[in-house]
């Protein structure tokens, strides 16, 4: 039990002076984390590169439309497709 509570005392009151534990709560074993010990983060994709991939997708997907209801009509702004890709365009601008 001392043990424990000397343990106690050099790991947990560095971090809170006032911690505190039940001594009949204590559980013996270990709890290892996982994401602390091995986790590895992934660098950050560059933005011009986001912004590339999402175009990619759009192109993609609008081809995927065009197959399925036939092209868009431009003049008549058939589905409002003319009226979307502007306004797409605008907010990418606006970043």
């Amino acid at each position: 039990m001392e043990a424990s509570r000397r343990c106690y005392a050099a790991k947990c009151y560095l971090y809170v002076a006032d911690a505190w534990y039940l001594p009949e709560k204590v559980n013996v074993g270990y709890d290892i984390s996982f994401t602390r010990h091995f986790y590895k983060p992934q660098p950050l994709r560059l933005l011009e590169e986001i912004r590339a991939e999402i175009l990619a997708l759009e192109r993609e997907a609008e081809e995927l439309l065009e197959k399925v209801i036939g092209p868009a009509d431009r003049n008549n702004n058939r589905g409002g497709q003319q009226c979307l890709n502007q306004e797409r365009k605008k907010n990418l601008r606006s970043r």
